[in-house]
């Protein structure tokens, strides 16, 4: 069993996903065949790139890098 991340996309009055013809032919299934799928969705930060995605938290960068030098051996 094979486990990928897709989108999923409007196609006129309903919606579906694609799954990309390598990873099909990976776990040998053909066209019109049935398959189990199970869906989740992803847990995502609120800002997918990261980047400040944590300003929420209200840490003090320059005071957790200087603890961090603390506790460090080096």
């Amino acid at each position: 069993m094979l486990e990928t991340i897709v989108r999923v996309k409007r196609w006129g009055n309903s919606t579906g996903i694609l799954v990309s013809k390598k990873l099909l032919e990976q776990e040998g299934i053909q066209e019109n065949e049935e398959v189990a799928v199970n869906i989740r969705k992803l847990a995502r930060l609120p800002d997918s790139r990261g980047f400040g995605s944590l300003k929420h938290l209200k840490i003090d960068a320059q005071k957790e890098k200087d603890r961090s030098r603390e506790e460090s051996d080096w």
